[in-house]
């Protein structure tokens, strides 16, 4: 846009029409957090109030406002106002919009680039005509910009006045507007974007809307190196994004834009088409907008930190040329060099014949072994169990690096284990057990996983990148881990529990829940975090009257229901049933003492609305067992404040078999990277005999009702892989909790507007893979997700049924106002 030949009256300091005026003013009627483009401007004239008043109504003299804007003879023009941030570059290509005459702001003085206004006058080649419609945008004139949130702006070169809310920068210093979008991933879809100037270390901020396009806008000074992240408490590197819309200059009006990945990728793709690796940046003046060059020593960021948290990255440069505004999408690669497979893990180990059962502890194990290192495992060592062992874990070895499992792996039923590793692979057929469908596993089990944001991932092939501090069945692989069985993971109230009691009364009999377990009583009212995680003293079935008096339920205290109380008549419409114990001597309950007094409040009611019972009870969950797969660092990784919210993943993927039943998967799912911790990943089908066996072990073991369906499922040709999650604790989750997904992780290829859309479309024709199996989610109790769903099934007839999901969350801080996804308890 240009401005030219313009002539402004009035809008002075002080002007009787108010102060919200100004001569210019950048896209008046925008939406918010976005603006007009560059704007050109020459031969402007601004009348003083004094002549505007000479030709005013005589009607108007005498009045107050008149008279003072009368004596206003020398009061510069309002000249114009921002209201967002990175709004229109206002460039005054002949000094006739900046100079003392318009301007009263001070500018000058600073070292090493004193400067004044009267230098916006002396414009090289300003008589000199240009055509916007055919030319580039004249350079070297001062120019006017929003200094909203924009901090980028050298103090040698440009000045804040307005309180900051307008910036004027001297000639010769050229700025350049680019857009952003498409950017993943989702997590990252409305946060605040940073532009940092890597020389000064100074920053920018630029809000997310779709009035940019569901992206950003911002503004830099060229010839220039600026490192984008955004505004997230843990460190998640954008998995693409791209630029487009920039202003098209001259050559020497480059930009240096960089993005910086704590796990190096392989390549680096401009617009799909990996490049070709340089030694050294791009000449900015004559190579191709888009060239890349990507530096992979990890180097020690030095600019900032997340939640306290320094990390060593490695830095991708892109150039943006000047004189182009070429669209340049921007995506790390996991594979190199076009390969399909680019698989860390290497070859299979091939055949090791060895007689018998072998054991862990066993120094002759390991000796004269090829592919297990020839020595037993030393602390961080990576162990390999090649194809034909039987081995048996029956100690408890140092915490170990990358366990790469071919043969069959068991857990000793004579003793309790602990296995600490950075992670478990099982694939070609191997497995790792404990227990079996029919037999649970007998002793203790945990499997601790080690690792952080920065630590090494595990990839398969282009289409699988298992990540890190992962348990994982992929290419043929088998999980199966049975705990110990209880009745039911999870079941309601008897009794409102109140606020300093510490005893639940719980619907029901005969739960299986021990001494030492823990449970989680949900919240009755809408704020999710009064939830409540306790430890079990001791657990009473069907207390007499005298116990529940004795545990605070009595007389017309906290009302007791059960099932049957809500169907009983004489309740009348509206009202909530408040029977109380005088007259029950055994109640069909269990009562459990608590390690703490609870916090809040946990409202016990049941409406009867004309007839329609609505049962309001809040629900308790188990969420104990003997086999725990969790993150060696758990608590930490959960804090807000502190924390990478990094947790494990159990993932199976592909011709892969994951069976949990009764386990417990605690602090999981990688928050931001779409890594749930429980992940049934395009499955595909097993051998028919292999699915039978493992199908009717299940059946017959009655674990779970929902297992022999799934049987039933697979001769219904909806897919012949019988992985489940059955009767088991998921929670802690700081990602999805539980995903059986048909398509590469969309929440790191696609941006959030795209992938939304997709689902929707999907939910709206039923269009879910039939080429992916179908898997099993009955009967856990699930905690939690971290501004995703919680659990979240796209692969047509999977059994998903008598699960307890809580503490789903929709986490709006630091994001923008058009976030209006909504995580769902169950997708």
């Amino acid at each position: 846009m240009a401005i030219v030949n313009f002539t402004v009256v009035g809008f002075a300091a002080y002007s009787h029409s108010g102060n919200e005026f100004r001569a210019l003013e950048t896209c008046a009627h925008c939406k918010d957090f976005t603006g007009g483009s560059t704007s050109l401007t020459r031969s402007l004239t601004f009348l003083p109030p004094s002549a505007a008043v000479a030709a005013a109504p005589t009607a108007l003299s005498g009045t107050a406002p008149y008279t003072a804007y009368y004596n206003t003879t020398v009061a510069q023009p309002r000249l114009f106002v921002w209201s967002w941030p990175h709004q229109a570059i206002l460039v005054d290509t002949d000094g006739s919009l900046i100079s003392s005459g318009t301007i009263t702001a001070p500018i000058g003085g600073v070292s090493n680039g004193a400067w004044s206004l009267d230098d916006c006058r002396s414009v090289p080649g300003a008589a000199a005509e240009f055509n916007i419609a055919t030319q580039p945008i004249p350079l070297g004139g001062c120019t006017a910009h929003s200094g909203l949130e924009n901090n980028l702006f050298r103090p040698a070169e440009c000045q804040k006045f307005n309180e900051g809310a307008a910036v004027i920068c001297k000639p010769g210093v050229t700025f350049r507007r680019v857009m952003l979008n498409n950017h993943a991933p989702q997590t990252l879809a409305y946060r605040d974007m940073i532009v940092r100037d890597v020389e000064t270390n100074m920053t920018a901020i630029s809000h997310q809307s779709k009035y940019n396009e569901d992206g950003y806008v911002f503004t830099t000074a060229v010839g220039r190196s600026y490192w984008l992240h955004w505004d997230i408490p843990y460190r998640l590197d954008p998995s693409r994004f791209t630029m487009h819309k920039m202003d098209v200059l001259n050559k020497d009006s480059w930009l240096y834009i960089q993005s910086k990945y704590v796990v190096p990728p392989a390549a680096i793709a401009i617009n799909e088409n990996e490049q070709e690796p340089l030694q050294a940046l791009p000449d900015p003046l004559n190579a191709t907008s888009g060239t890349v060059f990507y530096s992979r020593t990890p180097t020690l960021n030095r600019f900032y930190s997340w939640n306290g948290t320094k990390y060593n990255d490695t830095t991708a440069t892109v150039l943006v040329a000047g004189a182009t505004d070429r669209t340049l999408t921007v995506r790390p690669l996991s594979c190199a060099g076009g390969a399909e497979s680019c698989d860390v893990l290497g070859a299979p180990l091939g055949y090791e014949l060895r007689n018998g059962t072998l054991y862990w502890s066993d120094e002759a194990t390991w000796a004269g072994s090829t592919a297990a290192g020839g020595a037993k495992p030393t602390a961080g060592s990576n162990v390999n169990i090649p194809f034909s062992w039987n081995l048996v874990i029956d100690e408890s070895p140092p915490a170990l690096g990358r366990v790469l499992v071919e043969g069959n792996v068991t857990f000793s039923s004579r003793r309790d284990i602990s296995f600490t590793a950075a992670a478990i692979v099982v694939r070609s057929n191997g497995s790792l057990t404990a227990g079996n469908a029919t037999n649970s596993h007998p002793r203790k089990v945990e499997l601790f996983l080690t690792g952080n944001r920065n630590s090494s991932n595990i990839v398969i092939s282009k289409e699988m990148n298992a990540g890190a501090k992962v348990l994982a069945a992929v290419d043929g692989g088998t999980v199966g881990l049975y705990g110990a069985p209880v009745a039911t993971r999870w079941t309601a109230l008897a009794a409102t529990a109140t606020a300093g009691s510490s005893h639940l009364l719980l619907a029901g009999t005969g739960l299986g829940w021990g001494i030492g377990g823990k449970v989680t009583v949900t919240s009755s009212s809408y704020n999710w975090k009064q939830a409540e995680t306790r430890s079990i003293v001791t657990v009473l079935d069907s207390p007499s009257a005298e116990a529940l008096t004795a545990a605070g339920f009595s007389g017309t205290g906290p009302a007791i229901y059960d099932s049957l109380a809500a169907a009983t008549p004489g309740y009348g419409s509206g009202s909530i049933s408040t029977g109380g114990v005088s007259s029950i001597r055994q109640y069909n309950a269990t009562l459990l003492t608590l390690d703490q007094p609870l916090v809040h409040d946990h409202y016990a009611r049941v409406s009867n609305w004309d007839g329609l019972f609505v049962d309001l009870r809040p629900e308790v969950a188990y969420q104990s067992s003997n086999i725990v797969i969790r993150a060696a660092d758990g608590p930490w990784q959960a804090e807000q404040d502190g924390g990478e919210q990094f947790g494990v993943r159990v993932l199976a993927y592909g011709p892969s078999l994951l069976q949990l039943d009764n386990v417990v998967v605690a602090y999981c799912g990688q928050a931001g990277l779409g890594r749930p911790c429980v992940h049934f990943d395009r499955l595909k089908a097993l051998k028919p005999g292999r699915a039978a066996n493992i199908s009717a072990a299940a059946a017959a073991a009655g674990r779970q009702p929902a297992i022999a369906d799934a049987a039933a499922a697979v001769e219904l040709g909806l897919g012949l892989n019988p992985s489940y999650l059955s009767g088991s604790a998921v929670v802690s989750a700081l990602d999805l909790a539980v995903w059986i997904s048909t398509a590469y992780n969309p929440y790191m290829e696609e941006s959030a507007t795209s992938a939304m859309q997709k689902l929707f479309n999907a939910s709206a024709t039923n269009n879910t893979s039939s080429s992916v199996a179908a898997a099993v989610v009955a009967g856990n109790v699930i905690g939690g997700s971290l501004d995703v769903d919680t659990v979240r099934i796209d692969v047509r007839g999977s059994v998903v049924v008598d699960n307890l999901a809580w503490g789903t969350v929709k986490d709006m801080s630091g994001k923008s106002k058009f976030d209006n996804i909504l995580p769902a308890t169950f997708r």
